[in-house]
């Protein structure tokens, strides 16, 4: 293989990684790149589209919603916020019901992915059918946190989030696990920002040290 079908093989490649959903487009601009009668100016003038695009992709980050069937369940709730603000993930914060405003919930769930966001936790109690409700309506990752309840200890709310139909998953915490599905949520962009994979391992070593210089 030439070098120029070497140099295009590894750019594809690249593209590939850094830019999915955008791979024909970049595609169609390298080989315009390497055309061998395409002068110096298009050249250039594609090399800066391509490096445009690659920037701007790599400065999106993805947000974390966080939404409650209650205004009451945001003391628990405020873990999660806490948690994920403090390891710089931007979070939307939304009151919404699945009984009492389901037009909205089913307006947010579906215009979730095209808003950027890349993992939905939903905290509620009692009949809680926020998470699975939402899960129902989009791909992205939802965790359900169940909310602790006067009536029932929070088992209640638990097994309304939990025992979801196959092929509707909902990652459910512990009763009142807020601050787990902060940090579960946080795990899963991760895998995709370097940055906040390296604010979450530096996470884990304070973490580790407080127990090792815990004096009793």
């Amino acid at each position: 293989m030439c070098f120029s079908g070497c140099f295009y093989v590894l750019c594809r490649r690249i593209c590939t990684v850094i830019c999915k959903g955008n791979e024909n487009y970049l595609q169609s601009v390298i080989f315009v790149m390497l055309k061998p009668d395409v002068d110096i100016h298009s050249r250039v003038r594609c090399a800066c589209e391509v490096f445009y695009l690659y920037l701007r992709l790599k400065s999106v980050r993805m947000k974390v919603a966080i939404i409650m069937g209650s205004t009451s369940d945001l003391e628990i709730m405020s873990q999660a916020i806490n948690v994920l603000e403090g390891l710089g993930v931007e979070v939307v914060k939304r009151v919404i019901s699945a009984h009492r405003t389901p037009d909205l919930m089913c307006e947010f769930a579906k215009s979730a992915k095209s808003e950027g966001i890349g993992v939905i936790i939903a905290g509620a109690g009692g009949a809680a059918h926020v998470a699975g409700v939402v899960a129902g309506m989009t791909t992205v990752p939802v965790i359900g946190v169940p909310i602790q309840t006067k009536a029932l200890g929070g088992m209640d709310s638990l097994l309304s989030i939990v025992q979801m139909p196959a092929g509707i998953p909902v990652a459910t915490m512990a009763i009142n696990g807020a601050k787990n599905a902060g940090l579960f949520a946080a795990q899963i962009l991760a895998l995709t920002d370097a940055e906040l994979s390296a604010r979450l391992d530096q996470f884990r070593k304070e973490q580790t040290q407080k127990v090792l210089d815990a004096v009793i």
